[in-house]
């Protein structure tokens, strides 16, 4: 993982910009966040639970600037809770979209390309910012599955289907036997991957997930965090090869849309410089589509993403022809901007401000244009729009 990139986008506001920012709303949307948070098991609210990988990144912003990291410490347990949870895929990486109980114990089972994107984002910048050997290596997991899985000849899959065999999450639960058969008859490892618990069932099939924290789970078996992190890894890539051997994988939507590929590829180029998603923003040339082979014109997502993915390529590689396509991109996007904020398509005068939790357009298309402005004063965002959203009502939050 490439260490030497700054995660935090609030380095990238000028002290003009800054100096125009409500702090109040800062405070009070840090206090809105903390008052929903699950103390136990980490995210927000009490039952069924998304990741918010835009709420950590504020998180973290937040104790960046404070210089108290209880922002931090709060999104980081979650990312570990997430990881231990059946919302990650314990034998073959990756995130499904969303945990149906409180605990990230039962997922629903469908793989969405730009949650993955997202996700991977979010590990990324906290193993930055705290060097987390479980941080890592959710990250490490999450490349290796998408690599792995949703890779195609031109672009990333957009999803993996929840159901095979006509069962919901078939694919990915297990009977008891079926893990004795992979791994071999080890109690320990039933143990670890909840099946001394009671729950965690879908149609009679366990979902895996690990029943410990990772550092109480090292202390138990003697040995330090690396170590257990190892033995894990070993016992998933049995289970995977298993998997892989025995049971049906669910469909595959192979479309490559534009805008999850353009946000991994984001995220891929600057934490480990990976050169499919070089490729992918070599192709960007002008018009944006809303998919990488063609078609219909691009929305605002389409083309803020693209922005994005082409600022990490020139941060990365410093070559020309990346400054020269997103000088031209950045343009693009400004025509999307109205007094009001950025509307989601050319064509139509809606906006979308809300992250969904996916980040919004209009988080996208400021990213881009603020990161853009501190190469090209060109692209410096009018005063009076930064009033407008920054400081927006905190009921929206």
């Amino acid at each position: 993982i490439n260490t030497n990139s700054v995660p935090l986008s609030i380095n990238l506001f000028t002290q003009e910009t800054v100096e125009k920012i409500n702090f109040d709303l800062i405070d009070t949307s840090f206090s809105i966040i903390s008052s929903a948070y699950d103390f136990d098991f980490g995210g927000l609210g009490n039952g069924m639970k998304f990741p918010h990988p835009t709420v950590d990144k504020f998180m973290l912003a937040y104790s960046a600037w404070t210089g108290d990291n209880i922002g931090m410490k709060l999104s980081e347990f979650t990312l570990k809770r997430m990881f231990i949870g059946g919302i990650f895929d314990q034998a073959g990486g990756g995130f499904h979209r969303y945990a149906t109980d409180r605990e990230w114990w039962i997922p629903h089972f469908e793989k969405l390309l730009i949650d993955n994107a997202e996700l991977l984002e979010d590990y990324y910048n906290f193993y930055l910012a705290s060097g987390s050997l479980e941080i890592k290596e959710a990250f490490d997991l999450t490349y290796e599955f998408i690599r792995r899985e949703m890779m195609g000849e031109s672009g990333f899959f957009n999803s993996i289907d929840a159901d095979s065999e006509d069962i919901e999450g078939k694919y990915y639960t297990w009977t008891e036997d079926e893990f004795i058969d992979a791994i071999g008859k080890d109690e320990q490892a039933l143990k670890i991957f909840g099946f001394h618990e009671d729950g965690g069932t879908v149609e009679g099939r366990k979902v895996l997930k690990v029943s410990k924290d990772i550092r109480d789970l090292s202390r138990e078996l003697g040995k330090d965090v690396k170590s257990t992190l190892e033995y894990l890894r070993e016992i998933r890539k049995k289970l995977l090869e298993y998997r892989e051997k025995n049971r049906k994988k669910p469909n595959y939507d192979t479309n490559t849309y534009s805008y999850p590929n353009f946000r991994l590829s984001e995220v891929l180029i600057l934490s480990v410089k990976d050169p499919f998603s070089l490729k992918i923003t070599e192709n960007i040339r002008g018009k944006v589509t809303r998919r990488l082979s063609g078609g219909k014109d691009g929305l605002l997502e389409d083309y803020s993403s693209a922005l994005l993915a082409l600022l990490a390529s020139y941060e990365v590689t410093g070559e020309e022809k990346f400054y020269n396509s997103m000088i031209d991109l950045g343009k693009q996007v400004k025509d999307f901007m109205t007094s009001d904020g950025f509307v989601e398509s050319k064509d139509f005068n809606d906006y979308s401000f809300l992250d969904m939790p996916n980040e919004s357009p209009n988080s996208l298309a400021i990213r881009s244009l603020i990161k853009l402005s501190v190469i090209d004063n060109d692209f410096q965002l009018n005063e009076g729009l930064i009033r407008k959203l920054v400081n927006s009502d905190p009921s929206f939050i």
